[in-house]
């Protein structure tokens, strides 16, 4: 299998952030590190890798690149890498779901609750939403 995963050093924060929720993610689903890679190539893994100014996902096997993905933003990337790690759809499903929850937990911590309280519209939570469930309930709440 992969190597074990190594801390990215040179990767900014909002992309470390990403890194974290998918250890996160990946923990919580019990699936080993060595099966991916964040920041650099790993063999017999799932590597995720930024490139100047897009992020590039694929299978890392015997030295070389498989599968080559390049993605313009993160967790389109991260998305991809989570199908990839995935043995079915339902285990697909799961890991996006809490991913992308993860994901917005870290949004909405950013904005703070104060920030909230000031805001004279409620629509102005609906974008920190992340899965279209929860934007939904949130629109029809609204209206």
């Amino acid at each position: 299998m992969g190597k074990t995963l190594r801390e990215p050093s040179h990767i900014q924060k909002e992309n470390l952030d990403f890194y974290e929720i998918l250890k996160r993610t990946f923990k919580a689903f019990d699936i080993r590190d060595d099966f991916w890679s964040f920041g650099e190539f790993a063999e017999e893994a799932i590597c995720l890798v930024k490139n100047a100014a897009s992020w590039v996902v694929y299978d890392g096997e015997r030295g070389k690149k498989h599968n080559i993905k390049t993605y313009m933003n993160c967790q389109e990337a991260c998305h991809d890498l989570i199908s990839r790690i995935a043995e079915s759809d339902d285990m697909e499903k799961k890991l996006k779901d809490f991913f992308d929850l993860e994901c917005d937990k870290k949004r909405f911590s950013r904005l703070g609750y104060s920030d909230y309280k000031k805001s004279s519209s409620k629509s102005d939570i609906v974008p920190i939403l992340g899965s279209d469930e929860i934007r939904e309930r949130a629109v029809t709440a609204i209206h």
